[in-house]
Parts: structure tokens; sequence; C-alpha cells
């Protein structure tokens, strides 16, 4: 699809990123772990993202530092942050799949994680 579009709109080739949500998070992580893909791919992002251990195995072929950005709610009742059995599959923990990537690009203790406020709503007159 990328070589289609590529051949026949002007597209900067840096500028090429994969983004997905839920199941289409875990394919996200499927692109950035082949590599002949991965290549045409400037950088992935993951949001609520199911990584089932049927298809994310934490070996992750790559033939460079991939950029990848994931974001998760630790209080997701679909897809627990800390893994476990989902729509009769074993789910990884997103710690586990964080620490696979910080690993892989050689950036142990360097992956930042960001904890947002528990308010559910922002104060009156503030905007967010």
């Amino acid at each position: 699809m990328i070589t289609t579009l590529q051949s026949t709109f002007c597209v900067d080739s840096s500028r090429i990123y994969a983004t997905g949500k839920s199941n289409g998070a875990g394919f996200v992580n499927l692109l950035a772990c082949t590599p002949s893909i991965a290549s045409k791919i400037a950088a992935f992002a993951t949001v609520s993202a199911a990584f089932y251990t049927g298809t994310f195995n934490g070996d992750c072929p790559s033939q460079r530092a991939i950029p990848i950005l994931d974001f998760h709610g630790t209080a997701d009742t679909v897809v627990s942050y800390n893994g476990g059995q989902s729509h009769g599959g074993t789910q990884v923990s997103i710690d586990n799949f964080r620490q696979g990537w910080a690993s892989r690009n050689d950036c142990q203790n360097k992956s930042i994680i960001s904890h947002l406020s528990e308010e559910t709503d922002p104060p009156q007159g503030k905007k967010i």
C-alpha cells in the first residue's frame, strides 16, 4: 500500500507513521516487528493495545531502533494494563511490552512513563 501511494502521490517518505487502537495497535506492533515494513515507517504509536502471546512473542527482529509511543490506561477494563486472559487468549502486560521495546532499542532505563491526574473532570474554568 505504501509503495502504491508513493507512486501515485507526492509522499514524504520520512513522514509515514503507523498507529492503531486495541487490536489495531497489536497490528501496528506487528508492522514494527516486520523489518521490510518497519524500514518504510518513521514511527509507530499504539493506544490501548492488545498484545496476545500467540502473535506477540517478544522476539522482534529490527534493523534499527524503532521509534514507538504507547498509550495505555491502568483502569482499562477491556485490555488490562497487567495482561491476563481476554477474548480466549493471553495478553502480554504493557510493562513487558514496554521493556521489550526498550531492550530492542537499547534504551534500558531511558523509557519514560507519565501518569496523568486521576481527576475525571477538569477544574471549573480550565481547559485540558
